[in-house]
């Protein structure tokens, strides 16, 4: 919670209001005495005048009480709930995720309660590297069958970043975007089976002999669509922390 009122200058200027009212305060109360740079002039009479101290120390005495009332009733809730709301949202991305990494033929029917529930940044740049360099057709398929499964929660989620914040609902509208072209790309899929010794040379699957190839053309454009997935999910991470 600390790190987003540092990260959010509205709450942060009310924060420094709170801590200089506090600092009033504790001044009136126990009539510190004055900085040598504050002492001497009209500024000096008004701050070691009783009254000036005893109105001051009022105000800000309610001030700081209304903090602690605002932390407890609307900040601390607040929290919570966007806490909440990053679990479940993570766990949607990270079920996709776990489908590109281990390309299990059912891994779309795994129950979501398995997904991890933070999103690991060098799991999503690790992801990132072996699609640019060639990842296992397996792998991709699994993905895509996970993305059809679960468009639908992604869709019926956006209230859950929209209740955190506008920034934050943009940027599950980009993710579920980037799933919905996922899902949609495997409806590609050429007629007739797919050419294994194509899609075993994955490697080399951006060869010039390949570049009119059903089955190589279906795999690049799946590829295509996971490193957006993934690049979405990265900035997603970054605004989530």
């Amino acid at each position: 919670m600390t790190r987003r009122i540092l990260k959010d200058r509205n709450e942060l200027s009310v924060l420094a209001l709170a801590i200089l009212s506090l600092c009033v305060l504790w001044t009136s109360v126990y009539e510190v005495p004055l900085i040598s740079f504050l002492q001497g002039g009209v500024l000096s009479d008004l701050l070691a005048n009783q009254y000036a101290r005893s109105i001051g120390g009022t105000l800000a005495g309610g001030v700081v009480s209304a903090y602690m009332i605002y932390v407890l009733v609307e900040l601390l809730p607040r929290y919570r709930r966007e806490k909440t709301a990053v679990y479940v949202l993570n766990k949607l991305i990270n079920s996709i995720v776990g489908a590109l990494e281990t390309g299990k033929l059912f891994q779309h029917e795994r129950s979501i309660e398995f997904s991890e529930p933070v999103l690991d940044w060098a799991r999503l740049c690790d992801n990132l590297t072996y699609l640019r360099y060639g990842q296992d057709f397996l792998h991709l398929q699994s993905a895509g069958h996970t993305a059809e499964t679960r468009y639908e929660s992604f869709k019926d989620t956006l209230v859950l970043a929209a209740d955190i914040s506008p920034l934050h609902a943009e940027s599950w509208l980009v993710v579920t975007d980037k799933v919905r072209l996922l899902a949609e790309v495997m409806s590609e899929r050429p007629e007739g089976d797919l050419e294994i010794e194509v899609l075993a040379d994955y490697k080399n699957i951006q060869h010039e002999r390949y570049r009119t190839n059903p089955t190589a053309m279906f795999y690049r454009s799946i590829c295509f669509r996971a490193i957006e997935f993934i690049e979405a999910a990265q900035s997603w991470k970054k605004l989530v922390g």
